[in-house]
């Protein structure tokens, strides 16, 4: 193969490497409506994705013997280009009976089976095409003459996964949704495949493209065992520490990103451009590859304990940057991108071929899937994310040691084991199990921190014992904090609206003051409160609300909230969303949502979501929250109260309830002009909700709908401006 076909090969391979990263980061917000937004549910598209690939590694042979190198890599491409733009459609189809199927199951071992199932079948299929097209990538540039070529494809193709990270993350979803994105990046799939296909048939007409094999090479035969071992290790420790490092930088990144995907999409990428760097940088050494691999190792675990608290303050300062700070993985990823393609130009230098570091990849991905699994439903929960990273480190410090004994450097590895074990006991005792510190304003301590499966949960408090509840980096104050308790109002509003609700669904448990306000109401007979992470609970004594588990009128349940109102077949007489609002949790204000909300409300019964302008970036996006709602219900409203609690409500008909007109802010009524081309807010389709620096007046974005209204007088929101205002100036006097 000429110079330039193989360039072109390792072009085709980078532009491959972005859209399945983009494949993965889109398939798993496809299937949220259906599976739910807890861990379980996006491990199993993302385990079924991560295990594909492993499987299509070690299918590769067969291809390989049937089409050779570029044949199959081309022909893989257009499989998966035309399987993942079509996916959508399909989840379109199948939506529905597999809520049925969900709702019938329950929650439970049956729904954790059902759930990975049909993402192995959906998922895993289309991820084994990709998996597979590695050995056909290395079999087509011919890695045996060259075994750096493995390095610069491994590396390519992991920068281009960064910027898919990216670009699915934080662009595609919302300049495009979800559908038109899958058409964009099968047609990308699909162009990487003709171009392959092309190049294959090029090649053979030159006579230069290497022949398909009728039988296996069982060079790879004399391989020593360690090296399988070395690969699942490196694997497993990789993809541990990558979700350990997405625990630490994601609440950092929430307060300038928003939700939690989007937080999660930039460490992606930080780890994956680490990965690719580490892969070109590294992809030939003159090294003895066990002291080169002890190297590399040694590298990772110190940059990887650079990233914990209290370490990073010690280089960063008391100020918390929260883009640097989610940068950090970015160093020790670059040691770990280039130990694969280490361990593979040693298979071939032992006389493995195309196969061999196919089965060599699967090995290290099936490492990778433990790792993954392992930390996020059972290490962490326990231990806490530092611990956890910390004891990887032990591990990666084991694999620098088993480098240095396979080159016989037995001093040394007796000095390394030593430093280690010295190294690894300071960092269990001055290391924190949870994170969090750093989050806490420097007027703040930390008084309690959980690590759950969902999200690491904090209580701080200031110098005047006021409390604040902060999880996956979202803020939730004591509402008896200020001058009204804010969080009781939640519930307040809307029961004004309806005169006696007896069955009341509550959405987002924070402090459980709004569920204390619930149960002090006359009339209420059942209470289902509906929180995501499991642990947070277990901070309610610090918010003296710990008594309301008691009651026996509340059941709690841990879970996605929307996931339970597609799942369970009651009706209340009102659903309350109480999250973080929509910069953090946007699927609560989608037209499908509304739309599932409204089949579950009684008769006379209403939806309340909180909403507060001042978190919204502009008058076009408020518009867009507020459109959809209107298109939604046969009546609504958005109703504001101050600036600490505004929301959307919808009803079947008119409520008999009482509420003040002055509050009103805007009705669906009179608001059509205002809704004229606005773009309405779905689950294929969502907003992009970055916080604003800075909270914005009401007034900038509500004037419009208010005097919309018809009204003359001032709106609401400039009146309780003005009061707050006096309200200081007689407290400076």
């Amino acid at each position: 193969m000429t110079r330039r076909g193989r360039g072109l090969i390792l072009l085709l391979y980078g532009v491959s490497g972005g859209v399945g990263l983009a494949w993965q980061v889109l398939w798993v917000r496809a299937f949220t409506p259906i599976f739910g937004v807890g861990l379980e549910a996006i491990a199993a598209v993302t385990a079924s994705f991560m295990a594909g690939l492993a499987v299509g590694a070690v299918l590769a042979p067969r291809l390989l013997r049937r089409w050779g190198g570029l044949g199959s890599y081309a022909r893989l491409e257009l499989a998966v280009g035309i399987w993942g733009a079509a996916l959508p459609w399909l989840l379109l189809l199948l939506a529905e009976p597999l809520v049925a199927m969900l709702a019938s199951t329950g929650e439970g071992w049956l729904a954790s089976l059902l759930r990975l199932s049909v993402a192995s079948l959906l998922v895993g299929i289309p991820a084994a095409g990709l998996g597979a097209t590695f050995p056909a990538v290395v079999a087509a540039l011919r890695a045996r003459d060259d075994p750096a070529r493995v390095g610069l494809a491994y590396g390519l193709n992991a920068l281009g996964a960064a910027l898919g990270s990216l670009l699915a993350g934080l662009w595609l979803p919302f300049a495009l949704g979800l559908r038109r994105g899958s058409l964009l990046l099968g047609g990308l799939g699909l162009a990487v495949g003709l171009a392959a296909w092309w190049l294959d048939r090029s090649e053979q007409a030159d006579g230069s493209a290497p022949q398909p094999h009728g039988r296996p090479d069982r060079a790879e035969a004399t391989v020593p065992g360690s090296l399988w071992a070395l690969a699942a290790l490196t694997g497993f420790t990789g993809l541990a520490l990558e979700v350990s490092w997405s625990r630490l930088s994601a609440p950092v990144l929430a307060r300038i990103l928003g939700p939690g995907e989007q937080a999660f999409a930039c460490v992606l990428a930080a780890v994956l451009l680490g990965i690719g760097l580490g892969g070109v940088l590294g992809r030939s050494s003159s090294m003895r590859a066990g002291r080169m691999l002890a190297l590399l190792q040694l590298g990772l675990a110190a940059t990887a304990l650079a990233t914990l608290e209290p370490v990073r303050a010690l280089y960063l300062g008391a100020e918390l940057v929260p883009l640097v700070e989610a940068s950090l993985p970015l160093v020790p990823a670059l040691f770990l991108g280039a130990t694969f393609p280490l361990l593979s130009n040693e298979l071939l230098a032992w006389g493995g071929d195309a196969r061999a570091v196919g089965r060599l990849y699967a090995v290290n991905t099936a490492g990778a899937v433990l790792g993954s699994l392992l930390s996020g439903f059972l290490a962490i929960p326990q231990l806490g994310a530092q611990r956890w990273a910390v004891l990887m480190v032990g591990l990666v410090l084991l694999t620098a040691l088993i480098g240095l004994l396979r080159d016989g450097a037995r001093l040394a590895g007796a000095l390394l084991a030593a430093a280690a074990i010295a190294a690894l006991a300071l960092a269990l005792i001055f290391v924190p199990p949870v994170a969090g510190q750093r989050l806490a304003t420097g007027v703040e301590q930390v008084v309690a921190a959980l690590e759950g499966r969902e999200a690491t949960t904090l209580v701080v408090q200031d110098r005047r014992g006021d409390r604040t509840l902060i999880s996956g980096g979202h803020r939730i104050r004591d509402g008896r904090g200020g001058e009204v308790n804010d969080h009781a109002r939640r519930a307040l509003v809307p029961t004004a609206l309806h005169p006696r609700p007896r069955r009341v669904l509550a959405i987002g448990l924070g402090t459980g003051e709004t569920a204390r306000t619930f149960l002090d109401l006359d009339g209420v007979e059942e209470l289902l409160v509906v929180e995501l992470d499991e642990r947070q609970p277990e901070l309610l004594s610090w918010f003296g609300t710990g008594h309301i588990l008691e009651d026996p009128r509340l059941e709690l349940v841990t879970g996605d909230g929307r996931h339970l109102l597609r799942t369970r077949r009651e009706t209340w007489d009102l659903i309350v969303v109480d999250a973080y609002g929509p910069e953090a949790t946007p699927a609560f204000y989608s037209a499908d949502f509304f739309g599932e909300a409204r089949a579950r409300l009684a008769p006379g019964g209403l939806l309340f979501v909180k909403l507060m302008p001042s978190a919204l970036p502009d008058a076009d996006t408020l518009a867009s929250f507020l459109c959809t709602l209107f298109d939604s219900f046969p009546w609504s409203i958005f109703t504001y109260y101050d600036d600490g609690l505004s929301g959307l409500v919808g009803a079947h008909e008119a409520p008999v309830g009482a509420l003040r007109a002055d509050r009103i802010g805007a009705a669906a009524g009179s608001s059509d002009t205002l809704c004229d081309g606005v773009r309405l807010i779905t689950d294929d389709r969502s907003a992009w909700l970055a916080p604003p620096d800075r909270p914005r007046p009401p007034g900038v974005l509500m004037d419009p709908w208010w005097y919309a209204q018809g009204h003359e007088s001032d709106p609401p929101w400039r009146r309780d401006a003005e009061r707050r205002q006096k309200q200081r100036g007689h407290r400076s006097k």
